[in-house]
């Protein structure tokens, strides 16, 4: 039996969506500029702050496996 949802239940669902996946493109932004900050040596980040960068990307994807892996 397939279960109907009403429009107004589909348009939060997909708000819902939406904001887990902004907040993930923040997180992956914010990795990006960490990792190529240590890249470029521009002094905003070291060598020290690769663990802490790792642990967070490592975080985001276990997250995302939770809500839409397989």
């Amino acid at each position: 039996m397939s279960e109907k949802i009403t429009r107004q239940e589909a348009s939060s669902l997909v708000h819902i969506e939406r904001e887990k996946f902004s907040k993930w493109i923040t997180k992956l932004n914010i990795i990006q500029w960490a990792l190529l900050g240590m890249w470029e040596g521009s002094g905003i980040f070291d060598e020290k702050d690769i663990g802490q960068v790792w642990d967070e990307l490592i975080h985001l994807f276990a997250d995302m496996e939770n809500n839409y892996g397989e």
